[in-house]
């Protein structure tokens, strides 16, 4: 059997449909081969690109039907995946709209690479979609390298809080990320080229598996310190690092044992451990934004309190200036003015008399001013009473009838409620008078 591809790219268009089966591209060609039997196949490929790899495999029907079954439940457990990453990309997107930290906005561009490369590699999607229209081209594994070390360190900085307490740590990391985005830009348009695709393929590894290392490394060093996410990120990648850890093992040949973990389900506990603590941090910010609106609000009452304090001083100030200052004056102007008309014979004229009345009631109106800017009765005999000679005083003659209820309340409060509430009670009496 003869077939022929494209001289550039590695596009197989038109696989046949047991193509999922591969690990990245493949064509199958089915041998009838009787037991005991003997077939000789022969491969000749020209590699074009440097990416070319083969990997001949050979099953035997039922092999082949058990493996149609495996890869059909992890195509099962990928939609799951799918779902559950759909439902961390909403949650993601309300976390920010409430707290306003971009912590969120990184960690879903996250999970997004993770899904959308492991989908390709696992041909749940297909990876022409991600080589010819998102401009990816055949190697979007080192790509989508890239982007997964950008949002690592930008979402790492933000979840161990380093701007706080280790700010030239969270600038390198800040640096790295500049550095990694501007050489996924380039390799946009350099990868065209041998030197920078062998380039890509080697450094995006090398970096991802450093930085990875690094980052774990240093939540290690501050889960000692006793931060809380620091524990989630270690927990996270711990089954990342048993798989690699094991492949290495592999390629020197120093375990031949099967990998204790398939890269879906890392993939999953990471994803899951990461999901648990944004949601714990979320918590952790709106518990600290309520302490913070608690403590505004004690605040705010405590501004309130001084004003009130303030103004009632100063009224007390004012009513004791007018009681034993202006009162007494024109009290005293009165009793001589009547002094003065007697000795002159005017007393009884109409005009002293109602120099006298206009006196009079001059000062009886600012000593009930007085009394009401700051009622002596309320330190003395206390709010019942106060509030009756209150009444008394403005509905009566407003020839308003009404009843005070005060059930025998013999009690005393704090003076600054027993003010409050005198002061309550006397707007509602100005506005039912008005």
């Amino acid at each position: 059997i003869i077939k022929s591809y494209p001289t550039k790219g590695l596009h197989f268009p038109k696989n046949n449909v047991d193509s999922y089966l591969s690990n990245k591209y493949a064509y199958i060609f089915s041998i009838d081969l009787p037991k005991n039997a003997e077939r000789s196949v022969y491969l000749r490929a020209t590699a074009n690109d440097d990416a070319f790899r083969v990997m001949n495999r050979l099953w035997t029907k039922d092999s082949y039907q058990i493996r149609e079954a495996e890869i059909k439940l992890k195509s099962s457990y990928m939609l799951v995946f799918l779902g559950f990453v759909i439902l961390i990309c909403f949650l993601s997107i309300a976390m920010f709209a409430f707290t306003k930290q971009r912590l969120y906005l990184y960690y879903m561009g996250f999970v997004l690479v993770i899904i959308l490369n492991l989908m390709a590699l696992r041909h749940f999607v297909s990876p022409l979609i991600f080589e010819r229209y998102l401009f990816l081209g055949n190697n979007f594994v080192e790509m989508f390298g890239y982007l997964q070390l950008i949002f690592v360190l930008l979402y790492t900085n933000h979840f161990l809080e380093l701007n706080k307490n280790y700010p030239k740590t969270y600038r390198v990391f800040k640096y790295m990320a500049v550095f990694t985005c501007a050489l996924f830009a380039l390799a946009l348009f350099l990868r065209q080229y041998d030197w920078f695709l062998n380039f890509s393929y080697i450094f995006s590894k090398f970096v991802l598996i450093a930085t990875t290392l690094g980052l774990y490394f240093f939540a290690i060093y501050l889960s000692f310190k006793r931060q809380v996410m620091a524990y989630y990120f270690v927990v996270a990648y711990l089954p990342l690092f048993i798989f690699v850890g094991h492949f290495i093992l592999t390629a020197m040949k120093l375990t031949d044992s099967y990998n204790p973990l398939e890269w879906e389900y890392v993939i999953f506990i990471e994803v899951i451990v990461l999901t648990i603590a944004m949601a714990h941090r979320y918590y952790l910010i709106m518990k600290e934004n309520h302490k913070y609106q608690v403590a505004l609000i004690a605040e705010q009452e405590r501004g309130i309190h001084a004003m009130i304090d303030a103004q009632e001083n100063e009224r007390s100030r004012i009513a004791k200036d007018l009681h034993d200052g202006v009162v007494q004056e024109i009290g005293s102007v009165i009793l001589k003015s009547r002094v003065a008309f007697e000795d002159l014979k005017i007393a009884d004229s109409k005009e002293a008399k109602e120099i006298l009345e206009k006196l009079e009631g001059s000062n009886q109106d600012l000593r009930t001013i007085s009394h009401q800017m700051m009622p002596r009765a309320l330190k003395e005999l206390g709010l019942v009473a106060t509030l009756g000679d209150m009444f008394a005083d403005s509905i009566t003659p407003a020839k308003i009838a009404y009843d005070f209820e005060h059930f025998n309340w013999t009690d005393r409060l704090t003076p600054i409620l027993e003010i409050n509430i005198y002061r309550i009670a006397q707007e509602l009496v100005n506005n039912i008078i008005k």
